[in-house]
């Protein structure tokens, strides 16, 4: 696993950057990570574009052996543009437009947003694409992060357009949404709203299955939209292979954007990371991995832990090829102002800074065993995290924000895969029938929407000697968020039962084990402790 940093020249003076760069170099950092917030100085004005400061900070960091990954500044829109086109602002949910002043502040279905960003994209690509210090690029900055979505008039005829392609009529969505419910069928598919906040002084939700649906439609958004940067980016890269990534931002923060999907076309699993919580390193580092065997970095860090080094250590068994700490120096301004990152304000380094630097003295040269750089043993477990199932549970939980509402993600992480975590051993995190392969254990917590296709997987899977961990609540929702009517047949056919868990009959964390094949099932309370699961984890062996 090797270093990389966040460094913001656009911050420092020009005689800054050789210290700077020098100190960098001394720690064993061998990458930069630059410009992901640099829009208004790469185009002050409209279509004046400013490039050599940042030609010749790329040129210096050459010199200093220092590789650069290259961000597009799409996720702070400058004051020009939003000033000339207000509609690029979004709109919360209770339709007010946000103002300038922060970051994220954009709507990813604003034509005037998607033009003037894709122009900034396109011109980076075509003055760097070449450049043989620019080794890789990052699209953006945390993807969805502050802004999860917007209710804007723009986003509203989007939406409509998209239920318009899914359902044949009006009437079906009507139909599958159940919308006879408190008289809410539409006529047209224009009569769609977004679902912006139900004000009254008994606070109501809308529709599940209107939630449901536009938590995809604003995924998809930035799906789509992260698909543009990637194939502006690659119709420009000439010669070495500059693999593309992104920086997710944590779970804990927001389970809107569907991973699996925004990782697809990019060559590289980027995430964020500020903890010191190992089970939760742990769990992130295996998702990454799995998500891209093989190309897993850690895109960003907080170095200012105590358990700095452990924590390094378990992203590099778990497949971490890069881990990028965020930030060489603490911003003296701005909305994320400090002392001390790896080194003070006045430059001198703190014990971070010197963790690296035995990291990267230690795992140099020819003094490296074998055995030093083993990865962890692959456990032949696996983690279901199905993001519709962590919608249907954000869509139900109340909270005032959306990271109060993150019950799917925080019982996932904390309670069930904190009772897997060994410190050398990583797991597999499946989020479709495909990744069940290869595993003999499967646990499955908190799955919620019925899936006829992994239905069948999960059959197969307990057939073919598999141990399956579900949940009581599994499959007990169909696609649009609404309950079934109709048991699914893994519950006649493996649980041997004739209608859903409601309440369950003992007050034991195991409700049911039996065994079916060649294998066995276990169903678990859904609202089991840390502790219950630790009991189930031992009863399985594992």
């Amino acid at each position: 696993m090797k270093l990389g940093v966040a460094y913001y020249p656009e911050h420092n003076k020009r005689e800054q950057w050789n210290r700077d760069l020098e100190q960098i170099k001394e720690a064993g950092i061998e990458r930069v990570r630059i410009a992901e917030f640099a829009w208004s100085r790469l185009e002050p004005n409209n279509g004046e574009f400013r490039w050599e400061w940042l030609d010749q900070f790329i040129t210096l960091a050459e010199e200093y052996g220092l590789e650069v990954i290259l961000c597009t500044p799409t996720a702070c829109p400058p004051i020009w543009l939003v000033e000339e086109f207000p509609d690029v602002i979004p709109v919360d949910e209770e339709g007010r437009r946000n103002v300038f002043g922060a970051r994220q502040h954009r709507c990813y279905n604003s034509p005037p947003y998607l033009h003037y960003s894709l122009r900034i994209v396109e011109r980076m690509a075509i003055r760097y694409g070449s450049n043989a210090n620019v080794v890789a690029w990052q699209l953006d900055n945390e993807f969805g992060g502050e802004q999860k979505r917007c209710y804007c008039d723009h986003c509203k005829a989007a939406f409509q357009n998209a239920m318009k392609a899914k359902y044949d009529t009006i009437d079906e969505l009507n139909e599958r949404w159940g919308n006879v419910f408190w008289s809410m069928e539409y006529q047209r598919f224009d009569q769609i709203a977004t679902p912006k906040k139900y004000k009254a002084d008994l606070w109501l939700k809308n529709n599940p299955s209107l939630e449901m649906e536009y938590s995809r439609f604003s995924s998809d958004a930035i799906v789509r939209y992260s698909r543009e940067q990637i194939r502006l980016i690659r119709q420009h890269n000439v010669g070495e292979s500059r693999p593309i990534t992104t920086n997710r931002f944590p779970l804990n923060w927001g389970d809107n954007v569907h991973w699996p999907e925004l990782v697809r076309d990019l060559d590289v699993a980027g995430i964020d990371l500020y903890s010191e919580h190992l089970h939760e390193i742990a769990f992130y580092a295996d998702f990454n991995y799995s998500l891209k065997p093989g190309a897993s970095w850690f895109m960003e860090y907080g170095p200012n832990v105590k358990n700095l080094r452990e924590g390094m250590e378990q992203l590099r068994g778990r497949g971490c090829d890069w881990f990028t700490v965020f930030k060489f120096k603490p911003f003296p301004f701005g909305q994320e102002q400090g002392l001390q990152e790896l080194v003070t304000l006045t430059g001198e380094p703190t014990d971070s800074y010197r963790v690296l630097q035995e990291w990267s003295s230690s795992y140099s040269g020819d003094s490296v065993s074998v055995t030093k750089v083993v990865p962890f043993v692959q456990s032949g477990v696996g983690l279901f995290f199905d993001f519709e199932s962590s919608w249907v549970y954000t869509i139900s939980v109340w909270g005032a924000q959306i990271h109060h509402r993150m019950h799917y993600p925080n019982y996932v992480i904390d309670t069930v895969y904190k009772s897997l975590y060994r410190e050398n051993e990583s797991h597999r995190i499946v989020w479709d029938a495909d990744g069940v392969e290869g595993l003999h254990t499967l646990i499955v917590p908190l799955h919620i929407v019925h899936d006829r296709a992994l239905e069948d997987a999960f059959l197969r899977f307990v057939d073919n000697g598999g141990a399956l961990v579900v949940t009581s609540d599994l499959f007990q929702k169909n696609a649009e968020n609404v309950f079934l009517d109709e048991i699914p047949r893994i519950y006649s056919e493996l649980f041997g039962l004739s209608s859903f868990i409601v309440r369950p009959a003992t007050e034991e964390p195991v409700l049911l084990r039996k065994s079916w094949g060649a294998g066995k099932v276990i169903v678990v309370n859904k609202d089991a402790t840390p502790s219950e699961w630790e009991s189930v984890v031992k009863e399985l062996n594992i």
